[in-house]
């Protein structure tokens, strides 16, 4: 996950990209790989205006993910992940 550093405007929200076939699935846990996610976002909503104020847009390059990628993502962390994002 890499936060652009510059909005298009004030009031755009800060954009977030990143490359889920960036990474070897066997070698780290996708469970791992969100709790990373998570602590950059505490980090960007203490430190980042343009965050607090307009959002964010996460865009994700699924250019080379496998179907290792996809498995890695069980129901029960999917469940896990959409409650956190909905309730925080």
């Amino acid at each position: 996950m890499l936060p652009l550093p510059k909005a298009a405007t004030e009031d755009s929200p800060r954009i977030i990209l990143g490359a889920m076939g960036g990474y070897d699935p066997a070698e780290y846990p996708v469970d791992e790989l969100f709790k990373v996610y998570f602590l950059i976002m505490d980090l960007m909503m203490e430190e980042d205006d343009q965050m607090i104020v307009a959002g964010q847009m996460n865009i994700a390059d699924m250019k080379h993910s496998t179907l290792a990628h996809f498995m890695a993502f069980t129901p029960t962390m999917m469940k896990k992940m959409t409650t956190m994002m909905q309730e925080g």
